[in-house]
């Protein structure tokens, strides 16, 4: 650059500016898609294994039965993964498109422990909910995949009872999922919502490392925030919305399909 100072020089600025961020986009792209096919590769290979297996000759019916239960929990894992995923890649080039409406939040929790409720029995567990007598205007279907997330987090590492609280706080709604557990292991809290980062260093554990990266996008979205901490006896994850959705959101119109 020449050091003059005039017209020149700060196009050539701006020019080196502009490259810098194109730059960086290749980058945070690429590093993307690397960390998404790596997650992608686990489930797959999985899955035509236990394909293989059940196709092998000489297999029992119990054989096929648990072949068939396993490949169809990787292809749940699979389905999940790649919303996940699309609701990341929404959010690279701006702002997670919103249908704000308002939204009666006891229904939205209700359905969440409904959805959860069969997986929690099996492990000895229970879901409650307290306090959800709340309305406020959010996405409803971007709200239960947030809360969705937090929760399947706390079956997956947790333990005991998995509380789902809500209140009005400070003119937003907050909502915070808690469980028994032994809470989050140490030094993982300040990377909690980063993408593909996980409180196990298992890949075989089923998560995808992107589930609180989901949450914060979400809260984010509507103008909030998502914190994590350990409490007495357990980890617990906050999703705050203010009571009115930020205005610049995106609406989206309802689909007709």
């Amino acid at each position: 650059m020449p050091p003059t100072g005039d017209e020149i020089a700060r196009l050539g600025e701006t020019l080196n500016e502009m490259l810098g961020r194109l730059g960086e986009a290749i980058e945070h792209e690429r590093s993307f898609v690397a960390d998404a096919s790596h997650e992608l590769r686990t489930p797959l290979a999985i899955l035509s294994t236990e394909l293989e297996l059940a196709l092998a000759e000489g297999r029992s019916p119990q054989e096929l039965r648990a072949a068939l239960a396993s490949a169809a929990e990787e292809t749940d894992r699979l389905t999940q993964l790649s919303e996940d995923l699309l609701t990341i890649a929404q959010t690279v080039g701006g702002e997670l498109p919103l249908r704000i409406g308002r939204v009666e939040l006891e229904e939205v929790l209700e359905g969440v422990r409904r959805r959860f409720s069969r997986r929690a029995e099996e492990e000895g567990r229970e879901i409650v909910i307290e306090g959800a007598e709340l309305e406020l205007s959010a996405d409803r279907l971007r709200l239960d995949q947030a809360v969705g997330s937090v929760v399947d987090n706390a079956l997956r590492y947790g333990t005991g009872t998995i509380t789902i609280a809500a209140e009005r706080r400070d003119g937003a709604v907050e909502i915070a999922v808690r469980d028994e557990g032994p809470g989050f292991p140490e030094g993982f809290l300040d990377r909690a919502f980063e993408r593909f980062s996980r409180a196990s260093s298992s890949r075989r554990d089923g998560g995808s490392g992107l589930g609180l990266a989901i949450v914060r996008t979400v809260a984010r979205a509507h103008g909030g925030e998502a914190r994590a901490a350990n409490v007495d006896g357990g980890a617990e994850v906050t999703l705050s919305i203010p009571d009115r959705a930020r205005a610049g959101a995106v609406r989206q119109p309802q689909s007709k399909v």
